[in-house]
């Protein structure tokens, strides 16, 4: 997104799926120590994934997805969850910089319909609202999700 709206000239449509607000996704203070938590604890990781993904039946695909959210280096964590709460390009957006659709997940526990409707809404984009997705909607419904992005960018 904000490559996009620093760079329109080199963006011909722009995808966005279950994105950070335009004005920011600040995580409340209490829920903190939970994050530093995931750094230990795998069963509390799957949990949260599984969260994320409230109609995923595959459980292997959870684990695999834990076992590489384990991975990730934990220094990593608070830094992206400042950035998503400092993160805003409400100033930045003049007009519809580029063709956009955002797809959205009606069931994701991060992210609220006001938010992505605000977001869309700004960006002059179009809101693809997926019923019952939580957060990953091209996991939980993928020829849903492939549907609507071919249907974007015109039949690709």
């Amino acid at each position: 997104m904000l490559f996009a709206l620093k760079y329109p000239e080199m963006v011909e449509k722009l995808i966005l799926v279950a994105p950070c607000p335009v004005d920011g996704l600040p995580t409340p203070t209490e829920n903190l120590p939970y994050l530093a938590l995931y750094k230990t604890s795998r069963t509390l990781l799957k949990r949260s994934i599984r969260g994320l993904l409230p109609t995923l039946k595959d459980k292997k695909f959870l684990e695999a997805l834990a076992d590489d959210a384990l991975k990730m280096n934990p220094d990593s964590i608070y830094p992206h969850v400042e950035e998503l709460g400092k993160f805003n390009v409400v100033d930045l957006v003049k007009n519809n910089f580029v063709p956009t659709i955002i797809v959205f997940g009606d069931m994701d526990p991060l992210l609220t319909y006001s938010q992505m409707e605000k977001t869309a809404k700004t960006l002059g984009a179009k809101l693809a609202v997926l019923n019952g997705v939580g957060h990953t909607p091209f996991v939980e419904k993928t020829d849903l999700f492939v549907q609507i992005i071919e249907d974007f960018l015109g039949g690709a």
